[in-house]
């Protein structure tokens, strides 16, 4: 593909050119005259939009001509002109040029202002940005359109919009933007001439912040009344100080609701999709294990899914990506929020003020834990349910010889931890420049020390079983972003910045005879024991880590009020160090670094006002292999303002996407082992480049004011995907692993499905009503392990969401949820499939392990309610939460194990057992209530 990479090269080298060579406004200046030494006096005037009767009165002032004119033939037509220079008729005919009027001369001098004899139409540009009316931030996404049906736009990832070619003279401009009420304003187009404007949205009165937005939203305007939708269903609000990423599992084409499971994407793997936070990539978005995310609540501002179909601008992923952006808020005082719940607590900070001429914001937010100092007795109860030895696992790490032994707990301690910083400031250098910085900090730690004891004494056994398994992990991102509006028709963004993380990992299993223990010592000693000699026993150790540099720069270019071109390139360094020690795997110690570029071109183009297409591309060059890899995309939209069913759209889009940076999930066989699996990262090389095809379709129809229906189908299928190789990475005969291929396989997946979701609006009350349901498809090719195509182990087939939220009063807010999931296999813990089958051990019983399809989880059902009050104190406000969380008190499954039922017996034979067994169940948290308070001054 040598002619794509010259593409490539040369519009590396020429982009700066190009971007240098793109006409670039004058820097607003005051107005000043000069002249020159000639006998003809000259002169130098600079009006940047003052009113044409104003710029009238300044000529005449400045350069002392007889001047007439009727003022009933004046507008209020903004001027933009530079003079330098030139006689004062010369410089009135410029001044003059961009409106209906002309002069004359009359013998005596004077100069006559007339009408224009020129009839032909004339035209302008409007430019400018979308703001939020009471925080100033940028709004990305919102939908800018001519009443006229003339055309129109959506502002960038900046807020940037620009509508060249439109009718000179007044014209209405229709914004709207998910959660905002919709804007109509009258503004004056001038003739050849640039109106640059700011405008400033107001919310709708709902408390709930950060907004989800999809890639299908509502285009046309709405009628003054028409509801502006801020939902649940796709396009609204999370809870007030919710989880911003746990959340995402109430809305529609997004798995996420069980503890210790990863986020998923219509049916495609936690590792297929990525996170970004302010455009940059965070590689492990979880605390606490994976029950929380790893952002404080109170520093996000806003999410938005990129689902099936995403445009070329939004990069490389072959399932999607979700990205979040941080809070800074244009306050007119400084404000502080501190809160408390029975997990964390939080603090933010914003700071407003003055940098000479320029506004500088600043957001700070920390949340830290409060394990050490309380320790929720729901969360504490259910780590003891999940953390015990598996005697299943054990016996294989230990003697492998079918001798189970069931041990109880004697003692148990947890260690959790985490905390986090966010940081971000913007510097506004005018309305239409800006500069901003962001660094977020995440350290995250969970530790288990697990002691067990034999219920009767046996001389061939240990008495005491002692386990530890630790987990420390670190985020690190920082960004610096450059967002400029240069003329009418181009805007810029800038931006550098570096992503990194590192886990480490270590697990410890040793007996009593390993530490050296007599019979009959107590628990407590035995424990000190245990401590004291750390060598003792069996040890892993996993230390996996990657860097991530990114330089990355954007331009748009509105070619007319119906075409718009984007283009960027982006420079990548990763480097990546995989590092597993020898208990459950053979050694693997992997290093790899890579440069990549790539080039992204889109063209957005509305034929008529109510269609919608987009094309783009990118092109990616890996050093590695010394190729160019083409991600070619598109998307339809067709928008019906008004018909039998009300307003109507329906979107089609598709195309080829492709994953550069490979992240695997290691399946974690620690008998006691909190964590199911552990990250590993490493980026394209000796593998083939993992691609999918998209094609996904979706109908959205608002039947009246407030009522919203979302239909949403896809297919994914994926013809080069890779996956961990247990086969590989437990295969006797080989002393270590060096190479990627060497513990990876490539295979094929398919994932498709569909969706409803419908809202309910109820103004009068104050009421909003959300159900939905998705069936999702999701299959594996497992050949190498289990020889057939296979449920992938994240499936959740069949899932329903109902919810309901009301305001009782101006401080009083309730509300209602429920969940169930249907169709659950692989329902054993993933270490039996993975680490167990791969040691020839499926058979314990009337047990079968290799058999994942038939292992069956019970429906997963639960009901959440709750209950937020709020009330101004003084200057500030305090906010109180209780969320009752499982009300029903349910015990729904994560996955099950086994025990013995009987320690009588033993079997030596090829991985069958005479012992008979039971499920062991482990369970998701019962009944939980949360109080959290929150203060705001």
């Amino acid at each position: 593909m040598s002619s794509p990479r010259s593409l490539y090269l040369l519009f590396i080298v020429l982009w700066p050119v190009l971007l240098y060579a793109s006409p670039m406004k004058a820097p607003a200046q005051n107005n000043e005259i000069t002249s020159s030494n000639t006998d003809v006096p000259v002169y130098t005037l600079v009006f940047r939009g003052e009113p044409l009767s104003e710029v009238l009165r300044t000529f005449v002032q400045k350069t002392g001509l007889n001047l007439v004119y009727d003022t009933a033939i004046l507008d209020d037509t903004p001027v933009y002109v530079t003079i330098r220079e030139l006689p004062a008729e010369q410089a009135l005919a410029r001044i003059l040029a961009d409106t209906s009027l002309d002069y004359i001369t009359l013998s005596s001098g004077t100069l006559v202002l007339v009408r224009s004899a020129r009839q032909q139409p004339s035209f302008g540009s409007v430019a400018g940005r979308i703001v939020d009316h009471r925080t100033g931030r940028p709004l990305p996404g919102a939908t800018i359109l001519l009443a006229s049906a003339d055309g129109g736009t959506a502002s960038n990832t900046s807020g940037f919009f620009s509508i060249p070619g439109v009718l000179s003279g007044p014209q209405e401009l229709i914004v709207s933007y998910v959660g905002y009420e919709p804007l109509r304003k009258t503004v004056t187009i001038p003739v050849d001439g640039v109106l640059r404007t700011q405008l400033a949205l107001r919310e709708k009165p709902y408390i709930a912040e950060p907004i989800v937005i999809n890639d299908h939203s509502r285009r046309l305007g709405q009628s003054g009344g028409a509801a502006q939708w801020v939902t649940v269903s796709g396009d609204g609000p999370l809870q007030p100080g919710n989880d911003p990423v746990r959340t995402l599992g109430l809305f529609p084409g997004v798995q996420f609701q069980l503890p210790l499971a990863t986020l998923n994407i219509q049916g495609s793997g936690a590792d297929e999709h990525r996170f970004y936070l302010d455009g940059m990539p965070v590689y492990h978005p979880y605390s606490f294990g994976y029950l929380f995310s790893a952002f404080s609540p109170y520093a996000i501002d806003r999410v938005t899914i990129h689902k099936a179909g995403f445009d070329a601008r939004a990069g490389s992923q072959i399932s999607g990506l979700i990205s979040m952006t941080h809070d800074v808020s244009n306050r007119a005082s400084n404000t502080a929020t501190l809160q408390a719940d029975a997990v964390s607590s939080n603090l933010r900070a914003d700071v407003a003020g003055r940098l000479g001429d320029m506004d500088l914001e600043t957001l700070l937010a920390i949340r830290t834990n409060i394990w050490d100092i309380y320790q929720s007795p729901v969360l504490s109860a259910t780590m003891r349910n999940w953390d015990y030895i598996d005697p299943v696992i054990a016996n294989l790490l230990m003697d492998g010889q079918d001798s189970y032994r069931m041990y109880d707990e004697a003692l148990h301690d947890s260690r959790v931890g985490f905390r986090d910083i966010h940081l971000s400031s913007r510097l506004r250098i005018d309305p239409f420049q800006s500069v901003s910085y962001s660094l977020y900090s995440g350290y995250n730690t969970l530790g288990t020390e697990l002691l067990n004891r034999l219920p009767q004494p046996d001389a061939q056994y240990p008495e005491f079983m002692f386990a530890r398994d630790s987990y420390t992990w670190n985020n690190r991102v920082t960004r610096l972003r450059y967002d400029a509006l240069l003329t009418a028709r181009t805007d810029i963004m800038i931006q550098a910045g570096y992503s990194g993380n590192r886990l480490e990992h270590s697990y410890r299993m040793a007996g009593s005879i390993d530490a050296g223990l007599p019979s009959g010592v107590s628990a407590p000693e035995a424990m000190e024991a245990f401590t004291a000699n750390p060598a003792s026993g069996m040890h892993q150790w996993d230390d996996n880590r990657i860097d991530h540099g990114i330089f990355q720069a954007e331009i748009d270019y509105a070619a007319s009020p119906r075409l718009r071109i984007s283009n960027g390139f982006q420079v990548d360094y990763i480097r990546t160090r995989v590092n597993l020690s020898d208990l459950f795997y053979i050694p693997t110690l992997s290093a790899a670094s890579a440069g990549m570029g790539s080039v992204f071109t889109g063209i957005d183009w509305h034929p008529v006002a109510a269609w919608r297409l987009n094309v783009s591309s990118r092109l990616t060059y890996i050093s590695n292999t010394d190729k160019v890899y083409a991600e070619p995309r598109f998307s339809a939209q067709y928008d019906r303002d008004a018909s039998a069913i009300g307003y109507w759209s329906m979107r089609v889009a598709g195309g080829i996407y492709r994953q550069f940076i490979h992240q695997f999930s290691v399946t974690n066989p620690g008998p006691s082992s909190l964590v199911p699996s552990l990250p590993v990262w490493t980026h394209a090389g000796e593998l083939a480049v993992p691609r999918a095809y998209h094609l996904t379709l979706s109908f959205l129809n608002e039947p009246t004011e407030y009522t919203r229906i979302r239909l949403e189908t896809f297919t994914k299928w994926q013809p080069v995907t890779h996956q961990i190789s247990y086969p590989k990475l437990l295969r006797s005969g080989q002393d270590h692993i060096s190479r990627l291929a060497d513990f990876t396989h490539q295979t094929r997946s398919f994932q498709g499905g569909a969706g409803i979701t419908l809202t309910q609006q109820i103004p009068r009350i104050g009421t909003e009503m959300m159900a939905g349901y998705d069936w999702t498809v999701s299959q594996v090719d497992m050949q190498e392990q289990f020889g057939r195509w296979l449920p992938a182990p994240w499936s959740e087939p069949h899932r329903v969401r109902v919810m309901l939220q009301t305001r009782v009063n101006n401080r009083i807010q309730v509300y209602g949820q429920w969940s169930g999931m249907y169709g659950r296999v692989w329902g054993y813990r993933q270490a039996y499939y993975d680490f167990m089958v791969m040691h020839n051990r499926s058979l314990y019983g009337t047990y079968r392990l290799d058999r994942p399809e038939d292992d069956r989880l019970s429906a997963f059902s639960q009901l959440d309610a709750g209950v937020h009050y709020q009330q101004r104190v003084g200057g500030g406000v305090i906010r109180l939460k209780l969320d009752l969380i499982n009300v029903l008190n349910r015990d729904n499954m994560l996955d099950y194990g086994l025990v013995p039922a009987s320690s009588a017996g033993t079997d030596g034979s090829s991985g069958e057992s005479e012992h008979s067994f039971v499920k062991h169940a482990r369970t998701l948290p019962g009944f939980n209530p949360a109080v959290s308070v929150q203060l705001s001054w």
